[in-house]
């Protein structure tokens, strides 16, 4: 029943305990961890850490999908453990776009292309799509080159997304590039 779960550090407080959201995303939610379905965890590289200072609110968001006409109970666990502080802090960097538009009765691919602006040291992915998803294309380009694909998921299972260990060091002036492939087999634009 978890499409995806989002776990952040807020920077404007929040509500406390439950509540509906009416906003995918804030730009005052710093991420820290973001999974799909299926279990997940997330190893940071050795020396880095989340800084969290204290008081800090940390916000759990749920998107929660019952795809069938029965009546769903689950649960959701988090588990954080403290580490000491270090110097080499980690962060979440997305790529891509929400802007989605899929045709009637066709393939089509969404194209999202960007312009690192600082050094990124890439020690994980979480790609996400949804159900009518296809495959998920990662390319970069160093020095002005045409962008080459570094990561791929091909078929994309919307049942598997998983966080998957990658290594990969972004410079400044690197062009990214994410391809999502996508299939509207209905009359109506998605």
């Amino acid at each position: 029943t978890v499409h995806h779960l989002v776990l952040v550090r807020t920077l404007a407080q929040e509500p406390a305990g439950p509540f509906e959201c009416d906003t995918f995303f804030k730009p005052t939610w710093l991420p820290l961890f973001a999974n799909g379905t299926g279990a997940a965890s997330l190893d940071l590289p050795s020396g880095s850490t989340f800084f969290l200072p204290k008081g800090t609110q940390l916000l759990v968001q749920l998107h929660l999908l019952n795809p069938s006409t029965d009546n769903q109970n689950d649960s959701v666990q988090i588990r954080l453990r403290r580490a000491a502080p270090t110097a080499n802090l980690a962060g979440i960097y997305g790529f891509g776009t929400t802007k989605v538009e899929l045709p009637p009765n066709q393939k089509s691919d969404v194209t999202n292309d960007c312009t690192v602006e600082s050094d990124v040291d890439v020690f994980a992915v979480f790609p996400h799509m949804h159900t009518r998803g296809t495959a998920l294309s990662f390319q970069v380009g160093k020095n002005g080159a045409q962008p080459s694909e570094v990561y791929r998921v091909d078929p994309w299972n919307f049942d598997q997304q998983a966080i998957t260990p990658l290594s990969l060091k972004l410079a400044p002036g690197d062009l990214t590039r994410v391809v999502c492939s996508y299939d509207n087999p209905t009359a109506d634009t998605i």
